[in-house]
């Protein structure tokens, strides 16, 4: 029992270092009185399971360093933005020193003339047309991530690089391009530099990887042909990792997604294998209690399809749903529809052992986005956030999460706090 406590003193100790080096409070002081902090945790319902599997892992990671783990955020623009996920990504990753982080997916979202996330830019040449979930008649279908392109020109290219070009971290040396590689489908040309060469390559259905000789910190490649069947060149977006272990976050999100538009998406499955989630935080829900005809029972069907699918990759995958943000339709009726998006997290969180973060009572609740907005948190829109709320979003959650971390280390080793 002593060892244990030793044990879990010294993890403790740990972490406040890590955060300490980082500039950063172990949690984020109470800025604004408007926020109920004392409400900021995750609310656990039925199996625990899946919750106590996830804090094992990472346990494991900070403990020995030998796990690979796994987090996609799925959601609609307050996720395409970057903002918010990237800032949950950025705490994760200053958990403890020499946390490797990798960006996960990535798609050029320029080619679709829409904004990108913060933290990466994209460069291509050629003709594209694209498609996503939330088209009405998609010219053709999107991948896992809920967008793609198509291009008959070659050559063309596309290039993904960091925002921060001195940012040293989330380098990769391993990449999948996830994209269709049927026979008439053009090839995929890695541009590297003199310094780094591929160590070796494999194709598989939809999807070619390559891993290199060392980490970089950009992906560039060209679309050639290499046979005079080859058409066409459709593809579902990158996935950027580094073989070192450490913490994998991709922020998946789309404007305008509801549940229902990721019930379109094509090979989820298949490509998800290839992400194989730890954790999955689903925001999805404005857009759907922001429509006309929202039916609760339909909305709580398609998040059960999509949370079968991801347990049909991953049986022990662990689920968190984030409550809407109090906002004020484009009709103009503040947050419609918030008890029941409750009721149905809450009912799916007992089915699948799940957690809620209720991020409307925690912002303040009714008409709250009022105050955030006139703070310079919310745009103007009452639906959105700014780049600062966002951060203030991903931190409160951050916190939420730490809290229940903590929670499970002090139960699994029976820490007891010293005088």
């Amino acid at each position: 029992m002593i060892k244990k406590k030793k044990y879990i003193i010294i993890i403790f100790a740990l972490l406040s270092v890590s955060f300490a080096k980082a500039q950063q409070c172990v949690y984020q002081d109470h800025e604004y009185n408007f926020i109920n902090y004392d409400t900021n945790y995750l609310h656990f319902y039925g199996d625990v399971s899946y919750a106590k599997s996830f804090f094992e892992k990472i346990d494991r990671l900070i403990t020995y360093g030998d796990e690979n783990i796994n987090i996609i955020h799925f959601g609609g623009s307050h996720i395409q933005a970057g903002y918010w996920s990237g800032q949950i990504r950025k705490r994760l990753e200053n958990m403890y020193p020499g946390l490797i982080g990798s960006l996960g997916y990535v798609f050029p979202f320029t080619i679709a003339k829409t904004n990108i996330p913060n933290h990466y830019r994209a460069e291509y040449t050629g003709t594209w047309d694209c498609s996503r979930i939330t088209d009405k008649a998609p010219f053709f279908k999107a991948g896992a991530g809920g967008i793609a392109a198509h291009t008959n020109d070659t050559p063309a290219s596309i290039l993904i690089r960091k925002a921060n070009t001195n940012d040293l971290t989330h380098r990769f040396n391993k990449i999948s391009l996830l994209h269709d590689t049927s026979s008439n489908s053009f090839k995929t040309k890695l541009n590297l530099n003199k310094n780094t060469s591929i160590s070796y390559s494999y194709s598989e259905p939809c999807k070619t990887v390559y891993i290199l000789s060392k980490p970089i910190d950009t992906l560039s490649f060209s679309i050639i042909q290499t046979d005079s069947m080859q058409d066409h060149f459709t593809f579902y977006g990158a996935y950027l990792e580094n073989t070192n272990y450490g913490i994998t976050y991709s922020g998946i999100g789309i404007n305008g997604a509801a549940t229902s538009s990721y019930l379109k998406t094509y090979l989820f499955e298949e490509q998800l294998c290839l992400m194989y989630p730890d954790l999955v935080i689903f925001s999805i829900g404005v857009n759907d209690a922001a429509g006309r005809n929202f039916n609760q029972t339909k909305y709580q069907e398609n998040y059960r399809k999509i949370i079968e699918k991801i347990r049909s990759i991953n049986p022990a995958c662990m689920f968190v749903f984030t409550t809407n943000n109090d906002f004020y339709s484009y009709s103009g009726i503040n947050n419609p529809h918030s008890k029941a998006i409750y009721q149905s997290m809450e009912s799916l969180s007992l089915k699948y052992g799940g957690a809620i973060w209720d991020l409307y009572t925690i912002m303040g609740g009714n008409r709250s986005i009022n105050i955030w907005r006139s703070k310079h948190l919310a745009k103007n829109d009452r639906i959105h956030f700014t780049k600062e709320g966002y951060k203030l979003i991903g931190n409160l959650f951050f916190d939420a999460f730490l809290k229940a971390y903590t929670a499970y280390l002090k139960e699994q080793y029976q820490y007891v706090e010293l005088d």
